[in-house]
Formats: structure tokens, sequence, C-alpha cells
């Protein structure tokens, strides 16, 4: 059961199941496809058995990265070729409820989770900056944290990938898959452009800063699949305030399209 706050450990498929809360997943949806927004969380008719190689893939990373010890319950490793066929469809039956990974997958995953382990970033000021592990920013907080809150009368939920918490301030941490290249911030700012990362980020920081009366920065860390690097990048001021303006945006459509009961009209796009 998901409360207004910070809850205690909320599984995935409670997070994703509850429809009482709305989070930036659907934000975004309603704000750039109503049509499908309405298809899917009001009509439900959403494939919640649906996934893709690559949603899996990620899955896979998230959960070796942040929470290792549920890899064997969660995934089981398929060591054929393809994930189709008869002897793919055996292996699943034999898995039911597990995620399913090729070993080419797992091995991919284990040289990006390398580099993860690998990767340095500096902070500091001038004359007391210092080297830190990418890592060091996914230790000593919580991992997969589910907090709440109500923004203009709707209620709202987000999931940390991790987050860190200090005497005056804290930081969220969000773990992004990619095929993209990502070695430098114009192609970071592409990828968070085409996701609409920067609602997320907003909603994120906006929520957990609310709740725990502390500023929150955001950091992205990405595993690119097309070169195998990882890099983390910070949301500007600027980013968050752009984020916020859509966020707000759709939490306004999605009050007018609750009183009225129209989420979307079709119509033939004008140019």
């Amino acid at each position: 059961m998901i409360e207004i706050g910070l809850n205690d450990y909320i599984d995935n498929e409670t997070y994703h199941g509850d429809r009482e809360f709305i989070s930036s997943s659907g934000l975004k949806m309603i704000l750039n496809d109503p049509r499908k927004f309405y298809k899917e969380y009001i009509l439900n008719e959403g494939d919640k058995s649906k996934s893709s190689s690559a949603m899996d893939f990620g899955s896979y990373l998230h959960c070796a990265i942040l929470e290792p010890e549920l890899l064997d319950k969660e995934f089981a490793i398929y060591n054929g070729v393809q994930r189709r066929g008869a002897k793919f469809e055996e292996f699943k039956e034999a898995n039911k409820g597990k995620t399913i990974i090729t070993s080419s997958d797992e091995q991919k995953a284990k040289r990006l989770i390398q580099s993860y382990k690998e990767s340095t970033v500096v902070i500091g000021a001038q004359g007391h900056d210092k080297e830190v592990a990418v890592s060091s920013f996914y230790s000593g907080g919580f991992a997969e944290q589910t907090a709440t809150a109500i923004i203009n009368g709707v209620k709202i939920k987000v999931r940390a990938d991790y987050r860190k918490e200090f005497e005056d301030f804290g930081s969220i941490n969000d773990l992004k898959t990619t095929g993209d290249n990502i070695d430098n911030v114009n192609g970071a700012r592409r990828v968070c452009d085409i996701w609409t990362y920067d609602l997320s980020a907003a909603l994120y920081v906006d929520v957990f800063t609310s709740i725990t009366g502390k500023p929150h920065d955001f950091y992205f860390t990405f595993l690119s699949k097309a070169n195998g690097e990882c890099r983390m990048y910070k949301a500007s001021e600027e980013m968050l305030a752009s984020g916020r303006e859509k966020y707000l945006v759709a939490i306004e459509k999605l009050k007018k399209a609750r009183e009225s009961g129209i989420y979307y009209i079709n119509k033939i796009q004008e140019l």
C-alpha cells in the first residue's frame, strides 16, 4: 500500500500497478500522447506482460547495481541465441515469473557494470576538488525509494533509483541505459530531450524536497551500450525549471480531463 510521504520498500509490481497516484511516466504520457494515456490509465488496456529485450536489459542492469541480492530471484539467464522459438518458450515456462536475459546480454551487462565500477568524477571547488567513484553516489543511502506528495490537488508518486540524504541536502541518483553515445554533454542532452527526462528530474527533486525540507540535486548516470562507457551528468537549474514547467502543464491537463471525462479529441494535425 502506497501512502503519502516516504514509503518503506515498495516492490515493482505494487508501484507500477497503483492507479491512485500518478507517476512521471503518466504525466509524460498525458502531456505527449493523451490517447495512449486514456487507453492505459483509464481503460486499463495496456499490455502489462509486454516487454522488450532493451527494457529487460535495463531492468537487469538496475537490479545488478542497486539490488544484486534479487538477481537470482527475478532474472533467469537463457543460453540460446534468440528470444523466440520452442526452446525459448520452454525456458520461459520453466522460469515463469522471472525476466529472461540472454547470456550474450548478460555479458554486455557485466562489461557495463565493470565500466560503472571503474568510472570516477571530479567534484569540489578549485583547490578543494577530489576524484570520487561514480559508485559512491549509490552507497550509504536508499535504493528504489518511493515517495509521494500532492501537487496542485493531484496525488504524485516517484521512485528514485537511489537517494542519499545529508544534514542539509540530498541527492537523487538515476541510472539510465542507452544505445546512444553519451561521451559529451550534447549527447546526454539529446537523450534527455527525446525521453523528457527534465520532467522526471524536476518532479523527483520537488517531491523529495517537499517531504524532507532539504534541497536535492539530481544526477544522471548513463550506461551506454554504444561504446560501453559510463558518464555522470547533473541536472542544471535551467533543466529543472524546464521540467517543472512541463509537469505543471501535465498536471493541469490531467485535472481538466478528470473533471470533463475528455482526455483527447481525434483530429488531423494542423500545419
